[in-house]
């Protein structure tokens, strides 16, 4: 089975839509990316390329905490 018969995808891998900031805002730092590492000036800090499939907490890895639009029940 495929994972769209399986199951829903939460995360479109290029994108945050769907995606709200605690308080239900859409302002938030957290982002999609080809790739995440540590900054190699400071290794507090994070860098990317550009690309899809990374889902990553701005470049700090400290934003708010974010949460689907959709609700959603019970899970298996």
């Amino acid at each position: 089975m495929s994972q769209a018969e399986n199951g829903i995808n939460l995360f479109n891998g290029k994108n945050m839509d769907g995606w709200l900031a605690r308080g239900g805002t859409p302002q938030h730092e957290w982002g999609a990316a080809g790739s995440v590492a540590l900054n190699p000036d400071d290794a507090k800090l994070l860098t990317t390329t550009t690309g899809e499939g990374i889902f990553y907490n701005g470049a700090t890895g400290r934003t708010a905490d974010i949460y689907t639009e959709a609700e959603y029940g019970d899970c298996e």
